[in-house]
């Protein structure tokens, strides 16, 4: 009896043991799969964490690449913009035609091309107006104005002498038109008279001067005086005519200068052009030369003159950095006073009334403007010229070697084939300057 009791507990144990392994592991198995599935759910939810990390990633990429090209397209549109903006402005210098000039010589006057307006710059007094003294007894100056030289959009320089008696009272000035204060670059003893003026810049400029029976041409730079060239003018003059021409002007980049006095001592006959380089002080001479023209930097389109033979050669074009001299083909003889523009000469024919151009780029010679002469180039769309008539007798501008009258002063723009106006109160182009 106790076997068979010890028997069934025997079994029981095992049983429960039995069962307890089964239970147990089933529980182990079902704990298993419940980690591997919260595992894989991790796994998953860590997966879509990525990906969704991923695709946050890409989608702030995205935005960031979105947000660049539209910084690139602002900056482009920016550039676009201010490259619009400059071409405005630059459309707009170029618009920008202005004329500066004196009449009869006491006073500076400008006119705006787009507007037809002219304005007085100076205020000197009228010679033919003005009473030699004044209530006081003192004698008033007789002012006299040449060379206006263009140095920026509110600056113009000139050469001024402002005579009375014992003193020709010349000196070299500055405009600042926005201000209306006239600034003194250098002023002369009382025997020193004025011949030729060309201001670069407030700093730099040159000068021809007669004093002491010596003319002398001086280059200034920064206060430091270089001179140039020495004439012993004990013994000079005689008349103008058609050959004639006395100018100073500086290359368009300011490294030379070149001067022509065609009248100047000892011989007064003096055909011949001097270049200077002004960092060398180094002097060439272009011979047989008068009327000459910056055509740029490195090149002078002059007429060709020979005084000994008398006779013209018509335009020719020198070379500074060849030293080279080029004849003009297809240009008449009797070609005079070169106006050059880029590729475009404008030139006047005095024995037919005429302007001509001539194309550098294809060497060809045509018509211009008829009954029309002194041509000056105010910008690429417009030029200045005289528009000329019969020459009456009694005419004051007639007479000697003028055969003509100058009737007005023309604006002639160039696109249109026509005159966009006349400059009321001038006289003549000679002297004037454009900007």
């Amino acid at each position: 009896m106790e076997t068979g009791k010890k028997k069934i507990g025997l079994y029981l144990f095992f049983t429960f043991i039995l069962t307890a392994l089964v239970v147990g592991g089933g529980v182990y198995a079902w704990m298993r799969i419940q980690q591997e599935q919260e595992d894989e759910q991790e796994i998953v939810e860590d997966e879509a964490e990525e990906d969704a990390t991923e695709e946050a990633d890409e989608v702030e990429n995205e935005e960031a690449d979105e947000e660049e090209m539209e910084d690139e397209e602002d900056a482009d549109t920016d550039e676009e913009e201010n490259a619009d903006s400059d071409e405005d402005e630059e459309d707009e210098e170029e618009s920008v035609a202005e004329i500066f000039y004196t009449k009869y010589e006491p006073n500076i006057f400008v006119y705006d091309v787009e507007s037809g307006t002219v304005t007085q710059l100076t205020n000197y007094p009228d010679p033919e107006a003005t009473p030699s003294y004044d209530a006081d007894g003192n004698e008033i100056a007789r002012a006299s104005i040449g060379n206006i030289s263009v140095l920026d959009e509110s600056t113009i320089g000139f050469g001024k002498c402002a005579t009375v008696t014992g003193d020709f009272g010349c000196g070299l000035y500055t405009l600042d038109r926005t201000t209306g204060v006239e600034t003194e670059l250098e002023r002369f003893s009382a025997d020193t008279f004025l011949i030729l003026s060309a201001i670069y810049s407030p700093t730099r400029y040159a000068y021809l001067y007669e004093a002491d029976s010596e003319w002398h041409l001086v280059y200034t730079n920064t206060g430091s005086d270089t001179e140039l060239k020495l004439y012993d003018a004990a013994a000079y003059g005689r008349g103008g005519f058609v050959e004639d021409s006395a100018k100073l002007l500086f290359s368009p980049d300011g490294s030379h200068l070149f001067h022509v006095s065609t009248g100047a001592p000892p011989t007064g006959m003096d055909f011949n052009v001097y270049v200077y380089a002004l960092a060398s002080g180094d002097e060439t001479v272009i011979a047989n030369a008068t009327q000459p023209a910056w055509l740029d930097a490195d090149r002078i389109v002059y007429r060709s003159y020979n005084n000994a033979a008398g006779t013209g050669d018509g335009l020719h074009v020198y070379t500074m950095s060849t030293s080279t001299d080029t004849k003009l083909a297809g240009i008449a003889d009797g070609a005079y006073n070169p106006a050059p523009r880029g590729d475009t000469i404008i030139y006047e024919r005095p024995d037919i009334k005429q302007l001509w151009q001539y194309n550098l780029a294809t060497n060809t010679a045509s018509l211009f403007l008829d009954e029309a002469l002194g041509a000056l180039w105010a910008t690429d769309a417009y030029v200045i010229y005289e528009a000329i008539g019969v020459c009456l007798p009694g005419d004051a501008m007639c007479g000697g070697m003028v055969d003509y009258e100058v009737e007005e002063v023309v604006v002639y723009d160039v696109a249109a084939g026509d005159s966009s106006g006349t400059i009321s109160n001038a006289v003549s182009t000679w002297g004037m300057a454009a900007r």
